[in-house]
């Protein structure tokens, strides 16, 4: 059981509704976010 159907049997509450238009809404993609490669500490100018 997902987050949202364990939200919905407990408190009776579709957090998937649309409070303006009540439609249904999408969840978001699972795919992962992309890093950037990582940096190493700036550098001062007169070093």
């Amino acid at each position: 059981m997902d987050q949202a159907q364990l939200l919905r049997k407990t408190f009776d509450f579709d957090v998937f509704a649309c409070v303006s238009c009540g439609d249904r809404r999408r969840g978001l993609p699972m795919a992962g976010a992309r890093l950037a490669s990582a940096r190493g500490p700036p550098q001062a100018a007169w070093c």
